[in-house]
């Protein structure tokens, strides 16, 4: 075997076992990342709630077999953190047994989506984000 071949056999062992201990680590990247994400979701809220042009309330947390979320003067944060935007707040109240579907209707630009994304916004925690 020449030089060459030998210097290239060595580069490859090289990166193979490079490739080897990086991918050990794969694990540990993906719930580094996972935490990142939850903590810039709560920064990006904890920013917004310091600058909103009326002040954010904490809410009140029921047990989750309780079944019910009510949310009043609900406000959308990044809808509301554009400028020259004013927000209207809603209510939404879903209740186990009585109200968990809504129908939400309305012209186009009327605001369903907004609204949609705002109940699932405030909503984050019953999908495990708290």
């Amino acid at each position: 075997m020449d030089f060459g071949q030998a210097y290239e056999q060595q580069q490859r062992q090289l990166v193979e076992r490079v490739v080897e201990v990086a991918s050990s680590f794969a694990e540990v990247f993906l719930e580094v990342s996972a935490v990142l994400a939850h903590l810039d979701v709560l920064t990006g809220f904890a920013e917004l709630s310091s600058n909103a042009p009326a002040p954010f309330v904490r809410p009140v947390m029921r047990p989750k077999e309780d079944g019910t979320v009510s949310l009043q003067r609900c406000r959308h944060p990044c809808v509301e953190a554009q400028d020259s935007v004013t927000f209207i707040p809603n209510d939404c109240e879903l209740k186990k047994g009585e109200r968990r579907f809504h129908i939400i209707t309305g012209p186009n630009m009327g605001g369903k989506s907004t609204y949609i994304r705002q109940v699932r916004v405030s909503t984050a925690w019953l999908k495990g984000w708290g």
